[in-house]
């Protein structure tokens, strides 16, 4: 009988206090303290649930030129989210496919560097330019995320709004391209 826990939280309660037996997530945050305390009562098993990507619009707005798409991605610290938002859990990936996957490829992201983005933004002429940011209201990581990457690019000389959508909102900006840059992700849950 499947019994679905939205919260975390509440998930990891009903499998301390025997209501539930399995569980399909542990929060980021609990993972390392649970490992610690219950691994000798449960079995833990490491899984890819996809991951999460920053997606430019090039179709229209700022990111059409390469010279901004540029900056965006050398202003994003990629490790500063892999510990702060999934607190230094699995690996982190250039593409949703993990090593081990046939459809894997090897490549590589543009590195940090926030010094080489600003003299991208500074040369394009660009320094203020207004961008938008969307992202799923219903997931932490993608909300974390996003303020993450806002943070990023509003420091680098963008200035950046970021407008957490639910669902329906969210998927229709998608399908019209009514954003900027969109952090979005894929599971291979379902």
């Amino acid at each position: 009988v499947g019994k679905p826990k939205r919260e975390d939280s509440v998930r990891l309660t009903a499998l301390r206090t025997g209501q539930v037996h399995l569980i399909d997530a542990v929060a980021y945050a609990d993972i390392e303290r649970f490992k610690k305390i219950s691994s000798d009562q449960y079995n833990i098993w490491r899984w890819h649930s996809g991951g999460i990507f920053v997606a430019f619009n090039w179709r229209r707005g700022p990111f059409q030129d390469k010279r901004l798409r540029t900056a965006a991605a050398h202003a994003i610290d990629r490790q500063a989210i892999h510990n702060s938002v999934f607190y230094g859990q699995g690996d982190m990936l250039d593409q949703p496919y993990p090593r081990g996957n046939p459809w894997h490829l090897e490549s590589r992201s543009l590195e940090y560097d926030p010094d080489k983005a600003k003299t991208l933004l500074k040369q394009a002429r660009a320094v203020g330019t207004p961008l938008k940011i969307v992202c799923s209201s219903l997931t932490a990581t993608a909300r974390e995320c996003g303020q993450i990457v806002q943070e990023h690019w509003n420091s680098i000389g963008f200035k950046v709004t970021l407008e957490p959508l639910d669902t329906v909102p969210f998927l229709k900006a998608r399908k019209e391209g009514d954003f900027d840059g969109l952090i979005n992700g894929h599971t291979f849950r379902f």
